[in-house]
């Protein structure tokens, strides 16, 4: 697969979701302290941190972003949406917090109710599967971008 073939928005996703894993491994190394969201679960520095990163991008795209860690829109609002992405920029915070290398970066692209593109994203690993509606799924390594031929 060349980069040319890939839509520019899902370049940025994919810039996104490196550059957020540049900001959650850092908090990865330390000793973490939690903070617990109204429904019980954790949230960490570095949920926040992903999720600031991945939607300064996304908003290059002018799609309306809906995240976990975001504000979210009303659902008169989100119900108008024709396409939206759909973030969640630490997935697995319970794992992350075990550091267990467990979680994951997820980024989907959704039209018309139905996800048509999406990255599963290892910090860890530094490497993101890709797919996409109309050109397969690949697997990429982080430091395959600065080269995309070897895609």
């Amino acid at each position: 697969m060349q980069i040319d073939h890939l839509p520019e928005i899902y370049l940025l996703a994919m810039k996104a979701t490196i550059e957020a894993t540049e900001v959650i491994l850092p908090v990865y190394e330390q000793v973490i302290e939690p903070e617990m969201k109204s429904d019980g679960s954790p949230v960490t520095k570095a949920d926040l941190a992903s999720s600031k990163v991945i939607s300064n991008i996304l908003e290059q795209t002018g799609i309306p972003i809906l995240g976990e860690e975001l504000e979210k829109a009303e659902y008169a609002v989100r119900s108008q949406w024709k396409e939206n992405w759909c973030v969640d920029p630490l997935d697995g915070t319970k794992m992350f917090l075990l550091k267990n290398d467990e979680f994951s970066i997820n980024i989907a692209h959704v039209v018309d109710g139905e996800a048509i593109f999406g990255i599963i994203s290892s910090p860890i690993q530094r490497e993101m599967i890709i797919g996409g509606e109309g050109f397969g799924a690949f697997f990429v390594r982080f430091s395959d971008m600065d080269s995309p031929e070897k895609w």
